[in-house]
C-alpha cells in the first residue's frame, strides 16, 4: 500500500450516537498505548530523548516488539496516511523518509503517528474510520530505525510532537526504561465523531 495524501478524502464530519471524546481535553482519558491489551513491552526511548526524540519529535515514545507483533490505533480517528511498502532499515540518514507508517486524524489538529511498520502489513487505507484499539498493522524495523520497535506520537498541526499521555499507564507518561503493558481494548462503541478534521500537509516525521 503506497503512501497517500488523503485530506480530500475526509472532508465531513461522522456523527455517533455517543458524546465525542475530544482529544487533549483530558487526553490520559482519551490514548491507549498502540499495542493490544496484554502486550508487554519496555521503552526504548521516551520523551526527551538523546538518541533521536529532540526538537519536533520530543514527545515521542520508542515501544521495544519483536517485529510482526500487532500495532493498534491509540484512539478513534480517520486514518489519513498509510504507507508499508518499504523494505529497509538501518540507521543511514538516507533512510529517514523512507519508513512504513500509518497516521490517524483524531481531529482540533492533533494525529497520532506510528513508525517502522513492517514490510506490506498495513490493514487500513486512507480516509477509513477507525476505532481505538482497531488494528493498523505490524511492528517492524523500516526506516531510520537501528532495532525492531513501535515508534508513536502525537502532532499538532504545526507538524511538532505534542505532549500526551495513556490512560492505560500509571502516571500517564512512561519513562525511558519502564515496563508496561497495554489496555488498549477493542470496542466498537457507534459511529465515530472526529471534530474538525486537521487540514495539514503531507507529513514527513521518519525519526527513530
Amino acid at each position: 500500500m503506497n503512501r497517500i495524501a488523503a485530506w480530500a478524502l475526509v472532508p465531513f464530519l461522522f456523527g455517533c450516537a455517543r458524546d465525542p471524546v475530544v482529544p487533549h481535553a483530558d487526553p490520559c482519558a482519551f490514548y491507549r498505548l498502540p499495542l493490544v491489551a496484554g502486550t508487554k513491552t519496555t521503552v526504548l526511548q521516551g520523551n526527551h530523548g538523546a538518541f533521536s526524540h529532540t526538537g519536533v519529535n520530543e514527545f515521542a515514545w520508542d515501544f521495544d516488539v519483536p517485529e510482526g507483533t500487532p500495532v493498534v490505533a491509540a484512539a478513534d480517528g480517520v486514518v489519513v496516511e498509510a504507507t508499508d511498502h518499504f523494505v529497509e532499515g538501518g540507521a543511514r540518514d538516507a533512510l529517514r523518509q523512507r519508513v512504513n507508517r500509518v497516521n490517524v486524524d483524531h481531529g482540533r489538529g492533533f494525529l497520532s503517528v506510528y513508525q517502522h511498520l513492517a514490510p506490506h502489513s498495513v490493514v487500513v487505507r486512507p480516509g477509513q474510520l477507525v476505532y481505538r484499539g482497531q488494528p493498523l498493522g505490524k511492528s517492524g524495523n523500516t526506516g531510520f530505525s537501528t532495532q525492531p520497535h513501535v515508534h508513536y506520537e502525537i502532532v499538532d498541526g504545526g507538524e511538532r510532537s505534542s505532549p500526551s499521555c495513556f490512560g492505560d499507564v500509571d502516571g500517564g507518561v512512561p519513562s525511558q526504561g519502564q515496563a508496561v503493558v497495554s489496555d488498549n481494548r477493542f470496542e466498537p462503541r457507534g459511529r465515530i465523531v472526529v471534530p474538525q478534521l486537521s487540514q495539514m500537509p503531507r507529513l514527513a516525521y521518519a525519526q527513530n
